[in-house]
């Protein structure tokens, strides 16, 4: 049994049971790391393409759920074609699991994982080849009596499965542009027709039709039993920034060459400490990768626009700290202030290639450019794109730079965009265009250039922030205009009662509290590159009108704005003359 320090569980071998002895886990405590304690056994082989079958019986004090999986007994770990969630009971029950391997691997494992606080008991565990079939007696195909193969049914021949997604992919084929052709030819639909996003549908058929759509979440919500419980659910309150890629890389990979590329559902949900960093994060790397739309979900769910508080996961209507960087996106994306990446790398996705992806998988989210070998860190320093059969790049042999496992900074290709993770846990993004400057992250006592606007962040409650400026109508920071300047950090509604879970696990349950939302105000300087006798500051209320001046200094010839919690605002306007 695999612990940490952290972990307080015990094993033992117990007399009786269904095989005469059985092994009890009593678990009080899981680790620091959700796969703690897990049980193991170590000391076998597998072929790929074999079909073998796990054998167990298993009971719980009470119903609770565990993983089983078969998996490397060495880095890098990876899955050997098997993964499943088996629920336990008080009653011992036979679990029967068929699988065909998906690598050749002498020194694999069986681990038992996902134990929590309760006592669990295992027997007559045993791993064998073979258990696979084709049709039941039952089943005929004459008869339309074959049976629907579930992803989870293992013990079942690779033509079978092969079968199976030849049905759903030809299903979905005719669907997809069946429906593509009744809305344009039938009916006189004149604007663009998109399916679905591209990680429910196979590639090649929602390339079809005209654009290609995506959707992803930065730790979206959880749900431990049943889904959608207001008062069972969690969100992991960790940072992306720390993440190089993440959800953003995510999106690069599933790009298609040629279409237009939209992300019509994103967002960082509540209670995310960290959320102010996702919009601004997304509307910067859409720009650099040349996507056509970005979309957050969602503004409201309903028609009260202005709640004066957090209402939810996904709302940003009345999420402050969200709403108050948009105006920066808009410039960053749709005025264009970052420009495409200058090098596109294409990676070719054969019709072939992605059907044996889905005979492999069973998943349409897998065709990516990442399983066809693509690092998706790239995507932080070059465009990505996948190329589809009859493309101009789609039969060149692809060629791509490298990047060490352990890279810590990463530079796009135009020089504006920059993602540091040289700190641990301290993860920093900064833009630098010429009419907006961007940096979110973790400040550790660090000053951040941003061309010449220079930055220096005081104490605050997490140690990270974010901060935009955006040119609203001069040419420049160092040109006559007005200045939009962003600070955020914490955020909370008045009242909110948050519970800390472990593993930066948090939840509010349905106590999201009441009106007004508190925020903390930043502590900064702001170094702008003109003399301080041409800039005025203004902290501005929260429909955006001057309502206090705000300090401005002179430094070696350049204008310091003194930023502070005491100006109790968000944003403010800076005026050079």
């Amino acid at each position: 049994m695999e612990r940490d320090s952290e972990t307080d569980a015990q094993w033992s071998v117990q007399t009786g049971g269904p095989a005469g002895r059985f092994l009890q886990i009593v678990v009080r405590k899981q680790g620091n790391v959700s796969w703690h304690p897990q049980v193991t056994c170590r000391g076998f082989g597998v072929r790929k393409g074999r079909a073998y079958t796990l054998v167990f019986r298993g009971r719980s004090d009470r119903p609770r759920p565990i993983r089983v999986n078969v998996m490397m007994a060495h880095a890098p770990w990876k899955n050997l074609g098997f993964s499943a969630q088996v629920k336990l009971d008080s009653e011992w029950k036979e679990h029967r699991c068929t699988f065909v391997s998906n690598h050749d691997d002498g020194n694999a494992r069986i681990t038992f994982t996902g134990l929590t606080p309760g006592t669990y008991e295992l027997a007559g565990v045993s791993l064998r080849p073979g258990g696979v079939v084709g049709l039941e007696d039952d089943e005929r195909l004459e008869e339309d009596s074959v049976r629907v193969v579930a992803w989870s049914q293992r013990g079942v021949t690779e033509a079978r499965r092969k079968d199976f997604v030849d049905f759903l992919y030809e299903t979905e084929q005719k669907y997809w542009w069946g429906m593509y052709r009744y809305l344009k030819d039938e009916l006189g639909v004149r604007s663009l027709v998109c399916g679905t996003q591209l990680s429910y549908s196979p590639v090649h058929i929602q390339a079809k039709l005209d654009f290609i759509d995506a959707h992803s979440y930065w730790k979206h919500p959880v749900f431990p039993g049943r889904p959608w419980d207001s008062t069972n659910w969690y969100v992991e309150n960790t940072a992306l920034v720390n993440s190089p890629g993440g959800t953003l890389a995510s999106l690069a990979v599933r790009r298609v060459g040629g279409l237009p590329f939209t992300v019509s559902e994103y967002n960082h949900p509540a209670p995310n400490d960290y959320a102010a960093e996702g919009f601004p994060m997304l509307a910067a790397m859409a720009a650099f990768q040349d996507w056509d739309g970005i979309y957050s979900f969602t503004y409201s769910h309903n028609s009260n626009f202005e709640p004066g508080k957090i209402t939810g996961y996904f709302d940003i209507n009345s999420h402050p700290t969200k709403m108050v960087h948009i105006i920066a996106c808009a410039a960053l994306f749709l005025r264009g202030d970052i420009a495409p990446g200058r090098k596109v790398l294409s990676v070719p996705l054969p019709l072939q290639k992605e059907r044996q992806i889905l005979y492999e998988t069973g998943n349409p989210r897998s065709l990516t450019a990442a399983k066809l070998g693509l690092d998706p860190r790239l995507s932080l320093r070059h465009r990505v794109q996948m190329v589809l059969d009859g493309s101009a790049d789609s039969s060149a042999s692809p060629r791509w730079p490298s990047l060490p496992e352990d890279a810590q900074r990463f530079l796009s290709d135009t020089g504006q965009i920059v993602w540091d993770v040289s700190q641990d846990s301290a993860g920093y993004f900064l833009v630098n265009s010429p009419r907006t400057r961007l940096f979110t992250g973790f400040i550790q006592g660090r000053r951040f250039e941003l061309g010449d606007v220079k930055l220096a962040i005081g104490r605050t409650r997490l140690d990270w922030a974010t901060v935009s400026l955006v040119c609203l109508d001069g040419a420049g920071f160092s040109r006559p205009g007005r200045i939009l300047i962003a600070a955020t950090g914490w955020s909370e509604n008045t009242g909110a009662r948050r519970e800390q879970l472990g593993r930066h696990r948090v939840t509010l349950r349905r106590n999201w509290g009441r009106a007004p939302s508190l925020c903390e105000g930043i502590p900064a300087e702001i170094e702008l590159p003109v003399p301080a006798n041409r800039v005025r500051c203004y902290a501005l209320d929260q429909s955006g009108r001057r309502r206090s001046p705000v300090s401005c200094t002179d430094r070696n010839g350049h204008a310091i704005l003194h930023l502070t919690p005491a100006a109790r605002t968000l944003w403010y306007e800076a005026v050079i003359r």
